[in-house]
């Protein structure tokens, strides 16, 4: 039971108001919300514990994702990153993709060049430079031979950055040069 502070009259626990003068009755529930929504001893934020923690690894995990796009954004294209500029500062080639080679060859030639796993037929005639997809890491293989049964000489070179690395010569008609590195 409850008596009212206005009149004194006994009520319910449970009644809101009064039931004689209709006064407004405190019960136990509202009056321990009012002290918490009140509370003067706290003066911090008043959010949970798990608020705190999900604010926290938003937060996180914006940083995360803002780093990630900016580093992104900075690095170099594969194909841009790492050149080397030859001594007389006048050829530029990608050390990422650093081979070439260069056919000398007065005549018609065929051609297998590349990674084991990546060969490219190639022919032409006369001379011809050609620039490989493999990486300064794989093995390369390069077998150039001559179409036209000339004793002309079919010279090959295989270069990295730009330097020789392997070069071999044939005069023989149907001549065919094997480089391997």
């Amino acid at each position: 039971m409850v008596k009212c502070p206005r009149c004194g009259h006994e009520n319910y626990s449970n009644n809101v108001y009064c039931e004689n003068c209709m006064y407004p009755l405190k019960n136990q529930k509202v009056k321990k919300k009012s002290k918490r929504i009140h509370n003067d001893d706290n003066d911090g934020w008043h959010l949970t514990t798990v608020k705190k923690v999900v604010i926290v690894i938003g937060i996180i995990v914006l940083a995360y994702f803002s780093f990630s796009i900016i580093y992104e954004v900075s690095q170099p294209s594969p194909e841009n990153s790492l050149n080397v500029i030859t001594t007389n500062n006048s050829n530029q080639y990608s050390s990422t993709r650093p081979y070439q080679v260069n056919v000398s060859y007065n005549g018609s030639w065929d051609g297998r060049i590349g990674e084991s796993n990546t060969y490219i037929d190639e022919s032409g005639s006369g001379d011809d430079l050609i620039r490989l997809t493999c990486a300064g890491w794989d093995n390369v293989t390069v077998q150039i031979e001559k179409v036209d049964y000339s004793s002309k000489p079919l010279t090959v070179q295989l270069l990295k950055n730009g330097k020789v690395v392997r070069e071999n010569t044939t005069t023989e008609p149907n001549g065919k040069v094997i480089l391997e590195i």
